[in-house]
């Protein structure tokens, strides 16, 4: 019974576990990691069976989505600020860094940042997550149009995200070789990213198709 003398919204309970249930799945996950988020888990946690959870949950899935959404907002935040007004080599550099410090911050967070949702619409498909959008903003920052910016930004994210994992399970090269691989592959991606940004240049640049008159000839 609410203080007015109203009876309190049987929802609000409800919300209020099922948020838990998102929160509690996050913690796991920076804990430990994706792999060890499970009902299972997140019962231990509160105390719960997973067949409870799935009262105020739909599914696992939804689970992962939540975490899914949070890490890529938290990541895309983290590359926004990296990247700044930079521009150029400057911006893609700030791109890489800034993911390769959150995967070693926070490895679970990371992973799951790169995962597409599970219950997404098929009409969404085509809608850029904000991790996507922040990498096509540093694209377009190096000159790259939109219509190219999305693809060259899959092609950076497979470079940034084995590099990263490379990097994780290297036991022998020293750190400033890493180093310095990592910055070989931040001049092959500028240097495919100028040469989409020119290619885009020299296409939009179409010449006159007027036919001359003879007496111009």
């Amino acid at each position: 019974m609410r203080v007015d003398g109203r009876r309190r919204n049987s929802r609000d309970g409800g919300d209020l576990l099922h948020e838990r249930i998102l929160g509690v799945a996050e913690e796991i996950v920076r804990q430990e990691g994706l792999a060890a988020l499970t009902l299972a888990a997140i019962g231990r946690v509160l105390h719960m069976r997973p067949e409870t959870i799935l009262r105020y949950v739909r599914d696992l899935d939804e689970v992962c989505d939540s975490v899914t959404a949070c890490a890529q907002s938290e990541l895309a935040e983290l590359v926004e600020g990296a990247i700044g007004g930079r521009r150029g080599r400057a911006a893609l550099e700030a791109l890489f860094e800034s993911q390769r410090l959150y995967a070693q911050a926070q490895p679970g967070m990371y992973e799951a940042a790169l995962l597409r949702p599970a219950n997404s619409r098929p009409e969404s498909v085509r809608e850029q997550d904000a991790l996507t959008r922040a990498e096509c903003a540093a694209l377009r920052a190096c000159g790259v149009a939109d219509p190219h910016a999305e693809a060259l930004a899959w092609c950076c994210r497979a470079a940034a995200h084995g590099a990263i994992c490379l990097e994780a399970s290297d036991r022998r090269s020293r750190q400033q070789q890493i180093d310095e691989n990592f910055d070989r592959l931040v001049s092959i991606l500028d240097a495919a990213a100028r040469s989409t940004a020119r290619a885009t240049t020299s296409l939009s640049v179409i010449p006159g198709s007027e036919t001359l008159a003879p007496s111009q000839a």
